[in-house]
């Protein structure tokens, strides 16, 4: 991880590249993560499928299971957007 990397959810300091597909099916697809998001994404992974992130026997397999990640992942990130969105809405001033 380089210096100055910003975890994709919150903008904070990143500290841990995440494999938003899995590593054991797509290594070079990753992306910056601050400690706090990257064990949220873990912890849904594991909600979602526990087998999702491991190895798979063929390769058809194999890409169902990095489009089932990849799938939670994006789920994440628009929710995360949709909260941002929420507290943008709650600080402003009535007019």
């Amino acid at each position: 991880m380089m210096s100055g990397e910003r975890c994709t959810f919150c903008d904070g300091a990143a500290a841990e590249w995440h494999h938003p597909a899995g590593r054991n099916h797509c290594s070079w697809f990753r992306i910056p993560l601050c400690v706090h998001h990257h064990r949220r994404v873990s912890a849904a992974y594991d909600n979602a499928d526990r087998a999702m992130m491991k190895q798979a026997s063929s390769p058809a397999k194999r890409v169902i299971r990095a489009l089932k990640a990849c799938v939670v992942f994006m789920w994440l990130l628009l929710d995360q957007i949709d909260l941002d969105n929420e507290e943008r809405v709650n600080v402003c001033p009535k007019k």
